[in-house]
């Protein structure tokens, strides 16, 4: 029978951290794009975006490089003669499309978004699949003693009032819930869930 992954867990909390990120993030590298315009004196295109993207400081050299008043001088005399420190410059766009990678954006025109396709990508990245059979086993399982714990909280609660520290009473320490399933408690009710495999 063919493997097929099932849904763990979708950390939602997660997500809207990873979202209101990215959104902050686009604002400083659309403000980084605009600083370029600047510097470089030119009309944005998403082509242009995507290789100062994609090659930071190299790109913005070369454009530079055009517009020295003296070619075949050092890029330092070129600098200089501009009145232009590189080094903020470098530092600024040092690691600029790792940036925008790493929190999903995506070009929109001439700037970096949240699009649809980011938030689909943050999604998958906050939801734990299954990888392989004996995960599913054990997914099937954690879910079967999830509805138990679920459906006998109150008399497990009952157990633990009467027998503090014993069996179910100390539930933190056991083995099983540290490989299978995790308890939250919300509005005074605990519940119990599957967790995701360890990676």
């Amino acid at each position: 029978m063919e493997f097929k992954s099932k849904l763990i867990y979708y950390d939602e909390s997660k997500n809207a951290t990873m979202l209101s990120n990215a959104n902050i993030a686009a604002e400083k590298i659309n403000e980084v794009f605009e600083q370029v315009d600047s510097l470089l004196e030119i009309k944005p295109t998403k082509e242009k975006r995507q290789q100062l993207l994609e090659n930071g400081y190299s790109y913005v050299m070369d454009e530079l490089r055009e517009k020295f008043p003296f070619p075949k001088a050092t890029d330092e005399f070129n600098f200089n003669a501009l009145g232009i420190d590189p080094t903020p410059l470098k530092e600024t766009l040092k690691g600029l499309g790792i940036k925008s990678s790493e929190h999903f954006l995506h070009l929109d025109g001439i700037k970096v978004a949240v699009t649809d396709k980011s938030k689909e990508q943050m999604k998958e990245n906050c939801s734990y699949w299954t990888r392989n059979d004996e995960e599913n086993q054990k997914y099937d399982f954690a879910n079967k003693l999830c509805e138990f714990l679920n459906q006998n909280n109150a008399e497990i609660q009952k157990y633990c009032n009467i027998f503090p520290g014993q069996g179910a009473g100390d539930r933190n320490s056991w083995a099983i819930f540290n490989e299978f399933i995790v308890a939250s408690n919300k509005d005074g009710q605990t519940k119990y869930r599957p967790v995701p495999p360890k990676v």
